[in-house]
């Protein structure tokens, strides 16, 4: 006789959990994009599984790309720990304005580039701030 269908065993959830994790420390070790703590902590959140049992967090999104995620989560810790209440995570020219001492207008530029603004002067334009790319 001959079998027409082909039998297929899906990867169990320890499986693919271990395959993610093995992935996404490798990738981390080539780019050192997080330290050890904050990739742990991203692993938690993103290999954890749903309360069937069937898929972790991140299968349940129809795209995903881990180097994308893994600056994504990068910049929002970095934002998070660096981040003065007092200063705005935008670039707002009204608010640099209203900072009468010069040294919070520096500090809220050097905020601005942590969040990864782009500022330059030109003679012509004056200075200029960009958002992230």
């Amino acid at each position: 006789m001959r079998q027409t269908a082909l039998t297929f065993k899906p990867k169990s959830i320890a499986d693919r959990k271990e395959t993610f994790i093995k992935a996404i420390k490798a990738i981390n070790i080539g780019r050192l994009i997080l330290d050890e703590t904050e990739i742990e902590l991203f692993l938690l959140h993103w290999a954890a599984v749903n309360p069937g049992g069937l898929k972790m967090h991140k299968e349940k999104f129809k795209t995903w790309e881990a180097v994308a995620r893994l600056r994504t989560w990068e910049i929002k810790t970095r934002s998070k720990k660096k981040r003065d209440p007092n200063l705005r995570d935008y670039w707002d020219p009204n608010f640099d304005k209203k900072l009468a001492d010069p040294q919070l207008q520096v500090n809220y530029r050097k905020h601005l580039k942590d969040l990864g603004f782009t500022i330059s002067y030109s003679p012509g334009a004056g200075e200029t701030i960009k958002p992230p790319k």
